[in-house]
């Protein structure tokens, strides 16, 4: 069975970080992390939220992460998945489908557009204050691209 791996991101409000894509390559998230998990192919995606987090201790350790909406073309699954990806750009400079600790998959696949509500509960713990020890070093939410996937407002932010 393959998967679909969507990048998480994280919003910063402090920031006033609103709708900046991410520094990275789009292109690169997409053939790294999300187009060898996914049957059929993507007709289109976008980039929901992003951020980099890292610890002071040791120095410069930094996690940049990637939330994405990918619209699939026909096939068994979906035809719409949320994606997490994630890199640490110390030790490789791939993206890979993220799997975090609260034991969700990386990649859920929906028949219907997802909602807002479903954004939010498959990101889970990236949507709020950055790890214990760990600073974030920059994130946005586009929320345009939220509205565009939803038609809702987004309903999370930073703290």
């Amino acid at each position: 069975m393959k998967a679909t791996y969507f990048v998480l991101a994280l919003i910063c409000a402090a920031c006033g970080a609103a709708d900046r894509l991410p520094p990275w390559s789009t292109t690169e998230i997409l053939d790294e992390a999300v187009v060898p998990f996914v049957e059929g192919g993507i007709e289109t995606s976008r980039v929901l939220a992003w951020h980099s987090e890292g610890y002071d201790d040791p120095p410069k350790v930094k996690v940049e992460c990637v939330l994405m909406w990918v619209q699939l073309r026909p096939g068994e699954k979906g035809p719409y998945a949320l994606v997490r990806a994630v890199r640490n750009p110390a030790q490789s400079l791939r993206w890979t489908p993220e799997f975090i600790a609260h034991g969700r998959d990386p990649v859920e696949y929906f028949r219907r557009p997802p909602t807002s509500n479903q954004i939010v509960a498959f990101a889970g713990p990236w949507f709020g204050p950055a790890r214990a020890g760990a600073r974030l070093y920059d994130a946005s939410i586009l929320k345009e691209n939220w509205r565009l996937s939803t038609g809702e407002d987004p309903q999370v932010s930073y703290k």
